[in-house]
């Protein structure tokens, strides 16, 4: 499997260069974004004698069958995995109600013991159409959680995940009195709205715009799946309710910027000192102001065919954000003055940014992409359809493809069928983003396998048969998860 991908995506690469180049490039930090070290406690003794201490780790217990407990879709592919140190050599699928057999089939090893001694195998039941609730069970290992065959089921998990993030905005009863600065108390804000990050109403301003960032691209790539009768207040007005949750948000992240500098204030935080818990807003950052920049920039030329005055009102914001950066060039870095740089040319094809962008290139073009910023100025910059360097397009391309052969290869010689079997969801997350991005350029099936593979992760076939799809006050989770369920609902 993993030689077939490599040689298709190789092939993809080349088609996909040929395509772009004749087409047009077409730790813990403070509140600036500097790293900080904390200080080691001093040990303290606790008795005048050492005593020899026993630490006993209990080992957690998960279930030996992991399926998606969201469920799959009649006509697909459909596998669980096994992991025990048995494996049995078959496994059979029963209706969850009447435990009635309706299929049984073969365990595949997948792999040798690993170092705790577990097997994995797969069981394949893709043979298994008609729509109902089942269990999987198999000998040694007992039964699986219920999981569903159901068509629609995609469309029904968008619709939750939009709803949870719907539901993190700061509606009017939640605070409506103006909150103050932390550097100066005596000055207040009206800074109502925004997505909360915390359960006391915190927002935090590169949160929000990352979520507002990939809630922009979910619906650039996939606009067919997102509509506007979602049933939030927006419904109705004639532009889809993703975009109207992006203006939600950038509605406050306005209210974030300073008039007189430009520059950003990098969230609404919560003070837990001596007088007691209140909000406050926290002093402007470089991290605030570039994804400030970045993200109106981006919603500039995403909404203007939907309402031009908006457009002209973010791109306005967009550019007294830069000129905060330009302003403050001895604390910004060469990265992200080049990521606020490619959306702006976008939008306006002004030289003074395609400047900054081709002397940022000349000597970082080939380099891996490795931070998010990176990443997205890269998928930004190769599909302008300004003007551009070609080679460093080029350079950009082979990056960011090599990033997704990567962990295609992982994602082959892994039993659950992704980068790694304890894989961080928001890590995964992320990298079905730029999966998305890949796949919107040129169709693969080995790519559309791969991202539904991921999706069973999140789902439960994961090591913890653990569902990943409460993410808490976490928009940007949510907003990469609608990336996701986008591309599989517009198959």
């Amino acid at each position: 499997m993993r030689k077939k991908f490599i040689q298709t995506t190789n092939r993809i690469t080349a088609l996909l260069l040929t395509a772009v180049l004749f087409a047009g490039c077409g730790g813990t930090t403070d509140a600036t974004g500097n790293p900080v070290t904390p200080f080691k406690a001093a040990p303290v003794k606790t008795a005048m004698l050492e005593e020899g201490r026993v630490e006993y780790e209990v080992p957690e217990n998960f279930p030996a069958i992991s399926v998606d407990l969201v469920g799959y879709l009649p006509g697909e592919e459909k596998k669980a995995v096994i992991r025990t140190k048995k494996l049995p050599e078959t496994f059979v699928i029963k209706d969850a109600e009447t435990g009635e057999e309706v299929f049984e089939g073969k365990i595949k090893p997948f792999s040798e013991a690993d170092k705790d001694g577990f097997l994995t195998g797969i069981a394949d039941f893709s043979g298994l159409d008609t729509e109902g609730t089942y269990v999987m069970e198999a000998d040694y290992v007992g039964t699986s959680g219920k999981f569903v065959l159901r068509t629609g089921i995609y469309d029904e998990l968008l619709k939750d995940t939009f709803k949870r993030l719907h539901e993190l905005r700061c509606g009017e009863i939640c605070h409506k009195s103006k909150v103050s600065l932390s550097s100066d108390p005596d000055t207040q804000l009206d800074i109502s709205g925004g997505w909360h990050t915390g359960e006391a109403g915190e927002r935090d301003v590169v949160s929000g715009c990352l979520a507002a960032y990939d809630l922009m691209i979910a619906y650039q790539y996939h606009p067919s799946s997102f509509k506007d009768n979602t049933g939030i207040a927006e419904s109705g007005n004639r532009i889809p309710d993703i975009l109207d949750e992006v203006r939600y948000e950038t509605d406050w992240l306005m209210k974030m910027q300073n008039p007189e500098t430009g520059g950003v204030y990098s969230s609404v935080t919560l003070n837990t000192g001596t007088a007691g818990k209140k909000l406050y807003i926290d002093g402007e950052a470089t991290r605030a102001t570039v994804n400030f920049c970045v993200t109106l920039t981006h919603f500039s030329y995403i909404i203007n065919k939907f309402d031009g005055s908006y457009s002209r009102k973010c791109l306005k914001a967009a550019g007294l954000a830069w000129k905060c950066l330009e302003a403050n060039k001895d604390i910004v870095s060469d990265e992200q003055m080049y990521r606020a740089a490619v959306e702006l040319y976008k939008a306006t094809g002004y030289g003074v940014y395609k400047k900054v962008i081709d002397n940022y290139l000349s000597s970082n073009s080939d380099k891996k992409l490795e931070s998010r910023g990176a990443v997205d100025a890269a998928i930004t910059h190769m599909g302008t359809s300004r003007s551009a360097n070609m080679t460093y397009c080029g350079n950009l391309m082979n990056r960011f493809m090599g990033r997704t052969h990567e962990k295609a290869a992982l994602a082959a010689d892994c039993a659950y069928m992704v980068e790694s079997a304890e894989l961080d969801p928001k890590e995964l997350l992320r990298n079905t983003s730029e999966l998305v991005v890949v796949d919107y350029i040129i169709t693969s099936t080995e790519y559309l396998k791969l991202e539904k593979n991921y999706l069973h992760y999140l789902c439960g076939r994961n090591i913890k048969s653990e569902l990943f799809l409460d993410y808490g006050n976490s928009p940007e989770a949510y907003a990469m998860l609608l990336i996701l369920l986008g591309r599989l609902e517009d198959i």
